[in-house]
């Protein structure tokens, strides 16, 4: 992909991998509740927005250098990584690879 929002919502689909990029954009990606997933999501300059299930166990991998984070309260942080509560013993867990070198990062529980 080059530029441009894309919106992906997959709270009604069963899907094991996923790979989404874009040069220059925002990419808006809702969760499912409680599945494995692998997702590997990047956006060389602009926004990546993700929506997670509450409950739903998850893990990030970020790869970034002037970008900004927003987490959830009660989230671990180890350097780049960062881990929901329970993703340790979680039977299922989404497992999130995010590059945006230049831009936003913003990980929101669904209401």
């Amino acid at each position: 992909m080059g530029a441009g929002d894309y919106n992906v919502d997959l709270t009604k689909m069963d899907v094991d991998e996923l790979k989404l990029s874009a040069g220059v954009g925002r990419i808006k990606l809702t969760l499912p509740a409680n599945d494995k997933l692998s997702a590997d999501l990047s956006v060389g300059v602009g926004e990546i927005v993700v929506l997670v299930p509450k409950g739903t166990a998850f893990r990030i991998q970020f790869d970034t250098a002037l970008t900004v984070r927003e987490l959830p309260a009660g989230f671990t942080v180890v350097n780049d990584e960062v881990s929901s509560p329970g993703a340790d013993s979680a039977k299922e867990l989404v497992e999130l690879e995010i590059s945006v070198p230049v831009g936003h990062v913003s990980v929101q529980y669904l209401p």
